[in-house]
């Protein structure tokens, strides 16, 4: 059993980074083309996108806070921070916070705009 719900934990966090991934990269390929990728009102776009494009395994969604817009005139980056993943098999409960693990990815994109 023990054997079982790791492949399925193993299987469940590689759908989990994928997903995130594939969300972080929607967002900063949006915010690429943006005038303004700074502006409260692009930040919302970008948030809004990357949720939407995000499929997390269960039911913790990513929260606004988690998504971060980092923008220095030449690179978009948006990072997706402290996603928490939960651990299904019992062994596994040691690590991190009580089988808790927390999830970090970003997708970097050279703005468009950009002399």
């Amino acid at each position: 059993m023990i054997l079982v719900f790791g492949i399925v934990d193993f299987a469940r966090a590689f759908y989990t980074i994928n997903s995130l991934v594939s969300a972080a990269r929607e967002g900063a390929r949006y915010a690429a083309v943006l005038e303004e990728p700074l502006s409260s009102a692009s930040r919302r776009a970008i948030v809004s996108r990357v949720r939407a494009a995000s499929y997390p395994f269960g039911s913790e969604r990513i929260a606004d806070a988690q998504v971060f817009v980092l923008f220095d005139g030449r690179q978009v980056t948006v990072r997706i921070r402290d996603y928490p993943f939960q651990l299904l098999n019992p062994v596994g409960r040691p690590i991190g916070d009580n089988g808790m693990l927390y999830m970090t990815r970003q997708a970097v994109f050279r703005w468009e705009r950009a002399p």
